[in-house]
């Protein structure tokens, strides 16, 4: 399986040798010529894609551990405390969800003064789910 990048370098490789050639034939190059030509078009090449891999991949990384440490601190901290109060307006307004309504009271053992709060757990949890993806 090929990743994004794998793709982009195959098509970026594809691209240069087809310019190399077109310039080779455009000022008629010797065979020898030709060949010492591609060979430094392809060393330039190799090194602008080592250079991106140099530049790239730190950013890549950067950006990983800044997502990673984000989200170890969102489960750390637990859920927004502002997510309990949108369940409890939903009870309110009476615009909950219907299905965690019902397995609330499932939850609460059929214990309707129960219900409201196990609904209030199990909407939390889904509202920090969502906004954690």
């Amino acid at each position: 399986m090929t990743t994004k990048t794998e793709k982009v370098i195959a098509i970026l490789f594809g691209i240069v040798f087809c310019i190399l050639i077109i310039i080779a034939l455009f000022f008629k190059l010797p065979a020898e010529s030709a060949l010492s030509f591609f060979k430094g078009g392809l060393r330039f090449f190799a090194i602008s894609i080592a250079t991106a891999v140099l530049i790239i991949i730190p950013i890549l990384i950067v950006k990983a551990v800044k997502k990673a440490k984000k989200k170890s601190q969102e489960l750390l901290e637990g859920p927004n405390p502002e997510y309990y109060a949108i369940a409890e307006q939903e009870i309110t307004d009476n615009v909950y969800d219907k299905g965690l309504w019902s397995k609330a009271l499932v939850n609460a053992d059929g214990n309707e003064s129960k219900r409201k709060s196990e609904y209030i757990k199990l909407r939390v949890k889904q509202l920090h789910k969502e906004k954690s993806k």
